[in-house]
C-alpha cells in the first residue's frame, strides 16, 4: 500500500534534520580531531554519539504536533487548533445545521453529524425540546415559509445563528448547509461556507459572553463543499483572520479537528 503524503512529508523533514545534524557533529569532531586524533570515532559505541543525537533531533522535528496556536497580525486574538473532541469541552461550542434547523434524525438530520450528535446526545434524541429551543432563539429573525411534507417549514439565511445554554455550556447552532425539500440532501458551496463563517463570527461577538470558543472544521462531510479538509481550514483561517481585522471576534478560538484527519493535515505548516 502506498505511504500517505503526509507520512511521506514526515519521513523527508526526519531524514533531513537527521543527517543535518549527523553532518554537523561529524564536521565539529573531524575538525577537532585535526588536533586531537584520539577523539575521532573509531567503533562502534564512539559512532553511537553521532547516530543517537542525530535520530533523536530527527524524530523531535518529524513528531506530529497534535496543538497550534496562531496570533492574527495586528490583534490581540488567538487561532488555536488542536485534534480532539468537540462535545468534551467547555464554554461556548459552535455546531454547523441546516438552514431549516431541522430536528428530526433520519434523513432530514444524519445521526453521525454534530447537528445530529447535538440532539441525539444533549438532548436524549428530543426533536421537540430542540424545536422549543430554537424556535425561542429565532424569534426576532426574519424567515422564510417553505412548504415541505416533513421537517421543519421556517428557512433561514445562511449564517443565522441560534444561541441555546445547556448546562454550563452555550451552543451557536449556525445554518450552513442548503436542504434540497425533496430529497432532503444537504448540500454547501464555498459561498456558503463564507457567509456562515460570517454569520458565525457576527454572533460570537455578541454572544461569546468571555467564554472559551470551540468549532469544528466546517464544510466537511457529506454535506461538504468538496474541498479537502486542509482547504477548508485555510479558507477558515483566512475568514477569521479577515473579520478580525474589521473588528474583534474573541480573544481565542479553538478550532477543534477529528483525530481522523492527522493523517491529513500537518498543523506545523499552517500559519496566518
Amino acid at each position: 500500500m502506498k505511504p500517505s503524503p503526509l507520512i511521506l512529508h514526515r519521513s523527508k523533514i526526519f531524514l533531513t534534520n537527521g543527517f543535518a545534524v549527523y553532518g554537523l557533529i561529524w564536521t565539529i569532531v573531524e575538525s577537532v580531531s585535526a588536533f586531537f586524533s584520539q577523539i575521532k570515532p573509531n567503533g562502534l559505541t564512539q559512532y553511537l554519539f553521532l547516530i543517537v543525537p542525530s535520530v533523536c533531533f530527527g524524530l523531535w522535528r518529524a513528531w506530529p504536533v497534535s496543538r497550534i496556536e496562531l496570533t492574527v497580525p495586528n490583534s490581540d486574538s488567538i487561532l488555536c487548533i488542536e485534534f480532539g473532541d468537540l462535545f468534551d469541552k467547555k464554554g461556548c461550542i459552535a455546531i454547523q445545521v441546516n438552514e431549516f434547523f431541522d430536528s428530526l434524525l433520519g434523513d432530514h438530520v444524519s445521526p453521525h453529524s454534530l447537528h445530529g450528535q447535538f440532539i441525539n446526545n444533549l438532548l436524549r434524541s428530543q426533536s421537540a425540546e430542540f424545536d422549543q429551543q430554537i424556535s425561542l432563539a429565532l424569534s426576532a429573525e426574519p424567515f422564510e415559509h417553505v412548504t415541505r411534507k416533513s421537517g421543519n417549514q421556517k428557512k433561514y439565511k445562511i449564517g443565522t445563528t441560534a444561541s441555546i445554554d445547556l448546562g454550563p455550556n452555550r451552543y451557536l447552532l449556525f445554518a450552513f448547509t442548503k436542504t434540497d425539500i425533496s430529497t432532503l440532501k444537504a448540500s454547501a458551496s464555498v459561498h456558503e461556507l463564507w457567509d456562515a463563517l460570517a454569520g458565525l463570527w457576527a454572533s460570537v461577538r455578541i454572544r461569546g459572553n468571555g467564554y472559551p470558543v470551540y468549532m469544528p472544521l466546517v464544510g466537511g462531510g457529506l454535506s461538504g463543499v468538496g474541498l479537502p479538509a486542509r482547504n477548508l481550514l485555510q479558507i477558515l483561517i483566512i475568514s477569521f483572520s479577515y473579520y478580525t481585522k474589521k473588528e474583534k471576534i474573541a480573544s481565542r478560538l479553538t478550532v477543534v479537528l477529528p483525530r481522523s484527519l492527522a493523517k491529513e493535515i500537518d498543523l506545523s505548516d499552517l500559519n496566518i
